[in-house]
Formats: structure tokens, C-alpha cells, sequence
């Protein structure tokens, strides 16, 4: 399973099973999302995306500012 919000900013994998990490990534922030998986109908090679808040995230006095990033990483075959 994928999970990016853990403290420490990282996108991590788990295996089901025991629970072990067994790959972490660094983001730029802590992402509030669910990371997304999907399958190229072409490659057939499977992604997983994660989103992350603009490092700014909140200006003083103006709110929050819009916008980030979604970083897309390939699983090994």
C-alpha cells in the first residue's frame, strides 16, 4: 500500500502483509491525499501519483495559496 501523509514528508510503500517499508521517496511537503495508482493500457506498466501543497502554502495575511504539485513515479517490473 502507498501512503504520503506521514510525518517527515515521504510517500512511502508497505507491504500488506507485514506492515514493512520496503520503498520511501521525499516530497517537497506532506501530502494531504490519497496517493493514486493506475495501469497504462499501452505499457501496461503501473504509476503511482501524489500531490503535494506549494511549498508556500500560506502567505501571512493573504490565505492559502493555490496550486503545488503532483509528482508521478513508475514501479520497477
Amino acid at each position: 500500500i502507498f501512503n504520503a501523509s506521514v510525518s517527515g514528508s515521504g510517500l512511502r510503500a508497505l507491504d500488506v502483509n507485514t506492515g514493512k517499508e520496503i520503498w520511501s521517496e521525499s516530497l517537497p511537503r506532506s501530502s494531504e491525499a490519497t496517493p493514486m495508482s493506475y495501469v497504462s493500457p499501452q505499457t501496461k506498466k503501473q504509476y503511482v501519483l501524489v500531490t503535494s501543497p506549494a511549498v508556500d502554502a500560506e502567505e501571512p495575511g493573504e490565505g492559502p495559496v493555490q496550486g503545488g504539485r503532483v509528482m508521478a513515479y513508475a514501479l520497477s517490473d
